[in-house]
C-alpha cells in the first residue's frame, strides 16, 4: 500500500522547500534546515514534517532531478534513443545539483535510497546504451554497469569548481573527455 498523495497546498510547500534547498545547497553545501526554512519561507517544523532528516531531503532532491531528466527524455528533448544526449543532460544536472552530490560523497545519504535512484538511472539509460553499442558508437568492452562510475567521474571533475557558470563549462568539458574515452 503506497502513501497517500499530498494535498495541493502541502505539495506546493514541499516543492517550495525543494526549490529553496536546491538554490541554498548550490551556494552552501553545508546549509542547515534552519537556513532552509528561512529560504523557503516556512517554519523549521514544516521542513521536518516533509523531510525527517537531511538524507531524506537529499534523496528527494536527487529524485526531483531524475524526474526532470526522465520527463525531458520522454518529451523528446534528447535525441531519440541517444545515449550521448542523455549523458549530456545528466551532466547538466550534475552541475546544477553539485551541492547535493557533494553531500552524497560525504556519506550523508542512506545507501538504500541511492540504490533505487541508481536502478532508475540505469533503466533510463538501458535502451539508448544498447542502441549506441549496436551501432558501434561505444567501446565493445563497455557495459551498462560502467555508466554510474563514469557519471561519478564527471562529478569528480566538478567537485572542486565553486562558480556555477564555471561548473557548467567544467561539466561539458568532463563529459567530452569521457565521451572521447568510451566511443567505439
Amino acid at each position: 500500500m503506497g502513501t497517500a498523495p499530498l494535498r495541493k497546498d502541502s505539495a506546493r510547500t514541499r516543492e517550495s522547500i525543494l526549490g529553496a534547498a536546491e538554490e541554498l545547497l548550490a551556494a552552501d553545501q553545508h546549509a542547515s534546515f534552519a537556513e532552509l526554512s528561512i529560504a523557503a519561507g516556512v517554519s523549521q517544523a514544516t521542513v521536518y514534517r516533509h523531510f525527517a532528516d537531511r538524507s531524506s531531503l537529499l534523496i528527494a532532491l536527487m529524485d526531483r532531478s531524475l524526474n526532470e531528466i526522465e520527463a525531458e527524455a520522454r518529451a523528446g528533448q534528447v535525441g531519440a534513443g541517444s545515449f550521448e544526449d542523455l549523458l549530456r543532460l545528466m551532466s547538466v544536472h550534475q552541475a546544477r545539483y553539485q551541492g547535493v552530490l557533494s553531500a552524497v560523497r560525504r556519506g550523508e545519504v542512506d545507501d538504500s535510497g541511492l540504490a533505487g535512484l541508481e536502478a532508475r538511472t540505469l533503466e533510463l539509460l538501458r535502451e539508448p546504451f544498447l542502441e549506441a553499442r549496436r551501432e558501434g558508437q561505444l567501446r565493445a568492452d563497455l557495459d551498462l554497469d560502467d555508466v554510474i562510475p563514469l557519471l561519478a567521474m564527471i562529478d569528480g571533475a566538478l567537485s572542486a569548481v565553486r562558480d556555477r557558470k564555471e561548473r557548467d563549462r567544467a561539466a561539458a568539458r568532463a563529459l567530452q573527455v569521457l565521451l572521447d574515452g568510451i566511443r567505439g
